[in-house]
């Protein structure tokens, strides 16, 4: 365990329980936005079905193959080297879902799954660095926890949300929350902690 001050570990828990809450929210929001989906489809000549199914796989495919590689550049560059680009490569692609094209929001899909790996994977990191064996244990139920409340958030709420604000604005709106928590692991993963990795 590494000798970092209590405040500093916890500060990295509270940011990368964020971005893991926000990887939770897009894994449960694709179904909740059919209607748009659906709409987008029918407007662009594309089967709503096909596109809603390619829209709600993509992420976990893209999930579950990128573990690996996303792994391998936490365990060789440490967390503030790859949290903070990939959390913002989230935002970037939170924004496309706004634009109406099915290409980008498969696109949009993609990048978010892909980005979306480094929230538990850099938790876990953190834990072994920095939390004893038992502090282990609590902190990761806590991730279970607030993901899951976070994927309740991407249903009822979620819909007030577009339908009061509209698919744009919503995902402006994600997209901001995204980005910032993309610049508070930063500030925590270069400022406060030193985690150069393997390849120092």
């Amino acid at each position: 365990m590494g000798a970092v001050a209590p405040r500093r570990r916890y500060a990295l828990v509270a940011v990368l329980l964020a971005a893991y809450s926000l990887a939770y929210f897009h894994r449960a929001m694709t179904g909740v936005m059919e209607r748009e989906v659906s709409e987008l489809a029918r407007g662009s000549g594309w089967d709503p079905q096909v596109l809603l199914s390619v829209l709600s796989s993509l992420y976990f495919y893209t999930y579950a193959l990128s573990q690996f590689a996303v792994g391998s550049l936490l365990d060789y560059l440490g967390i503030g080297r790859v949290v903070a680009p990939l959390l913002a490569l989230m935002g970037f692609a939170t924004v496309l879902i706004a634009v109406p094209s099915p290409p980008l929001l498969i696109l949009s899909r993609a990048l978010v799954g892909f980005s979306a790996t480094v929230a538990f994977l850099s938790y876990q990191r953190s834990l072994s660095l920095y939390f004893g064996r038992d502090e282990q244990v609590w902190a990761t139920s806590l991730a279970l926890v607030v993901g899951n409340v976070s994927a309740m958030l991407a249903t009822y709420p979620l819909r007030l949300a577009l339908d009061r604000l509209g698919l744009a604005y919503t995902s402006a709106l994600l997209s901001a929350v995204t980005l910032a928590t993309a610049l508070a692991a930063a500030y925590v993963g270069f400022r406060a902690l030193v985690d150069r990795g393997s390849g120092g």
